[in-house]
């Protein structure tokens, strides 16, 4: 998962009754309930709907395009990811919804989405960080060995890597859906009985194990992410004193374009890095932080100010997955044509119906 939500309703239950007047947050408890309206509903609604579908065009531009491309096979799996990322975050904003949750549904909304919203977002934003990586690292390799890197990374390769990164991240998450079952759960707060999460014997267990994975696999993704910009950022400067020092002499004209086109793709993964670094960096200082104040935690004394703080950083992950169509557009002429197509086609589609 983010290291983030993990936690269900039933546990704030809990700590509430423990708690009880002794809690010294510095956000009451109305004041959240309200600020989860505005941040998981709200915001997180409207930028995971705007974003989904702008990687759903994202993947029929990608798919027009074909895989014979290394950076097409991995953008492509990288749009499938960050549409998972957001259509379950907007499946958690409806979960937050009031009039959903007490609408009478014979379930807790905010259990059941802990098992279908929160942990497979953390699941795909996982991927979505590996795949990051990937690429990151795959452009690194091309500066470094520009005249192998096509033998090494080849599509068949890049499409088998993409498929191990996804079953792995699955595999990870099914240890959460296996520690858990629905049952009938009563909930203090609001004096009933519904269907809920109920853990079997080693449950907690098996969902520690995954959670312990998960953080493993961000961190170590965001640090190759934060070392593989920093080379490529290099690399774009070495280039900029190359290109003005060779416009003193006569360069090729099937030089000069390869390497333009080059330094276009090297530009666009750096801008997709760059903005990942900035959306994920707070949450894993939050892990940091997590780490040395016990306190703050979902059942510690600060557990609304760690609720909201998850709920800011939940909606910088799904910018994250939402803004990569504008870089494509921006940054790829050929990504630019197939998607004015393929929009001039969804149009005239719509139309005709």
């Amino acid at each position: 998962m983010d290291g983030t939500l993990n936690w269900t309703s039933s546990d704030l239950d809990g700590l509430a009754e423990v708690q009880g007047d002794q809690r010294v947050d510095f956000i009451s408890d109305n004041t959240r309930t309200y600020l989860d309206v505005v941040f998981y509903v709200l915001v997180q609604g409207s930028i995971s709907l705007l974003g989904s579908a702008g990687n759903i065009l994202n993947i029929l531009v990608f798919v027009k395009q074909g895989f014979k491309d290394t950076v097409n096979c991995s953008l492509m799996a990288l749009s499938l990811s960050d549409l998972g990322s957001l259509v379950t975050l907007t499946w958690m904003s409806i979960c937050y919804l009031p009039e959903f949750r007490f609408s009478g549904i014979e379930f807790e909304s905010l259990d059941i989405q802990y098992l279908t919203a929160c942990w497979p977002h953390g699941s795909f934003a996982r991927i979505t960080s590996c795949i990051t990586a990937y690429i990151s690292f795959e452009r690194c390799l091309c500066t470094a060995l520009p005249l192998k890197v096509k033998t090494i990374i080849t599509p068949a390769r890049t499409l088998i890597i993409m498929a191990s990164i996804f079953l792995l991240q699955f595999s990870v998450v099914s240890l959460v859906f296996s520690s858990v079952r629905l049952g009938p759960v009563y909930y203090l707060r609001r004096n009933t009985t519904l269907v809920g999460l109920v853990y079997i014997d080693n449950g907690p267990y098996l969902e520690n194990m995954a959670f312990s994975i998960d953080i493993g696999i961000q961190i170590f993704s965001f640090v190759i992410v934060a070392i593989c910009t920093m080379i490529l950022i290099q690399s774009l400067i070495r280039n900029r004193k190359w290109r003005n020092s060779a416009t003193k002499s006569a360069v090729p004209d099937s030089v000069d374009s390869k390497t333009a086109r080059e330094k276009r793709v090297v530009v666009m993964v750096t801008t997709i890095s760059g903005i990942f670094i900035a959306c994920y960096t707070p949450s894993v200082i939050n892990l940091i932080i997590m780490l040395c104040f016990p306190d703050y935690s979902i059942v510690g004394a600060y557990s609304n100010t760690f609720i909201l703080i998850w709920s800011l950083f939940l909606n910088l992950e799904a910018i994250n997955s939402a803004v990569n169509i504008f870089i494509y557009y921006n940054m790829s002429s050929k990504f630019r044509t197939v998607f004015s197509l393929t929009l001039k086609s969804c149009t005239a589609t719509a139309k005709s119906k």
